[in-house]
């Protein structure tokens, strides 16, 4: 009986297969060529070789040639023109992508002109050398029978040309490129690992990528694009381009979770148990448990689960929400909690308004309004809400950004208008009301009377490095204002109504 192939082996022999159309010169596939050149690249340490360097390779190698073999062939349909790779850091991600990669697709392909970027040029000029290295050693030069050269007088650290009109040109992502393009655009950690928490540092890389970078290729049509990063926040550049969709998707993360959809090429994770790892030789469970401790539970989630935040939540466990159908008639308190802005575009956030309701050592969230408004928007639902719940005595809104406003076109119509001035940032006063979460006090209403509370555990389970955090402040100024105040109110009301 034949012994069964391995996914190695299977994606080595699909990958040789799939590189040596008639039309195209092949002498090794990018993992063989990989292999073969390190001895010139770390010649004093020993390659550990692992499926996911497999994976790696035969995604980027099939993006090139598909490129490749629609310039000699128009009608050829490219499977990938752009792909993501999100692997854990040390992965060999850098060395294949950066260095190895365009040594390999020169002996494919000497006319190809590509542009590498990365958030630190130092470590852009740093690959730019090493793969000149590889290009000008012995066994390079030995091992493919070349007809071209490098260029004497476009032979620089940065960037240099060969003799077919080929170019390899690197450059640190805030760098300007004008004037520059390629057949391909390469980045490789376009994110400042100790910057990307910034909004405003994280948003320019972005929008340097969507206005002066995006668009710097040969031909819209075909041109390639490969970007390869660890994940560091929801929103950096990985998330941004998944979300504008376009993009084949290859990711691996450190520890197993559940499979991803297979890939363009129709690979999928091989791995089956949860918890099973990547590389055990390089990233053992000891290696991974002080990785953890070193980085935290969202360092951890990013850079080597790809994903932005732990898969239970960070501050906020998925696990610690509780849930009811019918929620209790017999509440202490109830009141609302705004968080107001209103841009009324579709990049501004959202205007949040909640009711909550306190019973004993517990609380309630009753009912949430949340959309990007205007202003007459605004009061509209602070009305709205106000109508439905008149028993919400409290309105609480917080007294900045337009709170005053709302505050003052509503407070001779609407009783229990509330300024509420935030002590200290998102950050603190979300973390205060954790505990109550975590020891189970806090209830949702069920996921089947409400639609929209996956979206909000999903925001509090991200947090603080979310797309979004409207929600979060609407229910921390809600809950630390009841913990705090509600005896006084309680009596009050019970004196009240007699």
């Amino acid at each position: 009986m034949a012994k069964k192939k391995g996914v190695r082996q299977q994606w080595e022999e699909a990958a040789c297969a799939s590189a040596k159309p008639e039309t195209v010169k092949v002498a090794l596939s990018l993992a063989n060529f990989v292999k073969e050149s390190w001895q010139v690249i770390e010649p004093s340490t020993e390659l550990l070789w692992n499926w996911h360097i497999d994976a790696m390779c035969w995604h980027i190698q099939e993006a090139l040639l598909d490129w490749h073999k629609h310039k000699l062939d128009p009608n050829y349909e490219q499977r990938i023109q752009n792909l993501l790779l999100n692997v854990p850091p040390g992965s060999l991600k850098s060395r294949v992508l950066s260095v190895c990669t365009p040594a390999w697709f020169w002996t494919i392909d000497p006319s190809w002109r590509a542009i590498f970027l990365s958030a630190n040029p130092r470590v852009a000029l740093r690959d730019s050398v090493y793969c000149r290295d590889v290009i000008e050693s012995e066994w390079y030069q030995k091992r493919f029978s070349l007809d071209w050269k490098l260029r004497d007088d476009n032979n620089s650290k940065t960037s240099f040309w060969n003799t077919k009109g080929g170019v390899r040109s690197a450059f640190g992502f805030n760098s300007r490129i004008t004037g520059a393009r390629g057949d391909s655009l390469i980045w490789d950690d376009p994110h400042d690992a100790q910057e990307v928490n910034s909004e405003l540092i994280r948003q320019g890389v972005i929008d340097r990528w969507d206005s002066a970078i995006r668009n710097r290729v040969n031909d819209l049509r075909s041109s390639v694009r490969i970007g390869i990063m660890q994940r560091l926040h929801e929103l950096d550049l990985s998330g941004h381009v998944l979300k504008q969709g376009g993009w084949e998707h290859l990711c691996i993360p450190q520890e197993f979770e559940k499979a991803h959809l297979p890939t363009a090429l129709g690979w999928i994770d091989p791995r089956t148990e949860p918890g099973e790892l990547m590389f055990p030789e390089r990233f053992s469970l000891v290696v991974l448990e002080q990785e953890k401790k070193a980085l935290g539970s969202y360092g951890f989630a990013g850079q080597h689960q790809q994903r932005p935040a732990p898969a239970d939540g960070g501050h906020f466990k998925r696990s610690w929400w509780q849930y009811y159908k019918v929620a209790p008639s017999d509440f202490d308190l109830i009141i609302q909690s705004w968080d107001c802005t209103f841009k009324d575009s579709k990049k501004s956030d959202f205007v949040v308004g909640q009711v909550w309701g306190k019973r004993g050592g517990q609380f309630y969230l009753l009912d949430q309004v949340r959309d990007r408004m205007d202003i007459n928007a605004t009061i509209a639902a602070i009305r709205a809400l106000s109508a439905r719940y008149p028993n919400s005595t409290a309105k609480l809104i917080e007294d900045k950004a337009n709170g005053p406003a709302v505050i003052s076109m509503l407070q001779r119509e609407i009783p229990g208008l509330i300024a509420i001035e935030p002590l200290g940032g998102k950050l603190v006063r979300a973390v205060a009301i954790a505990p109550f979460v975590e020891a189970g006090n806090v209830f949702l209403p069920d996921p089947s009377i409400a639609s929209w509370v996956g979206d909000y555990v999903g925001e509090f389970s991200t947090f603080p490095n979310g797309s979004n955090d409207d929600q979060v402040d609407s229910t921390s100024q809600a809950i630390n204002w009841l913990a705090s105040k509600v005896t006084y109110w309680a009596v009050s009301h019970d004196n009240l109504w007699g």
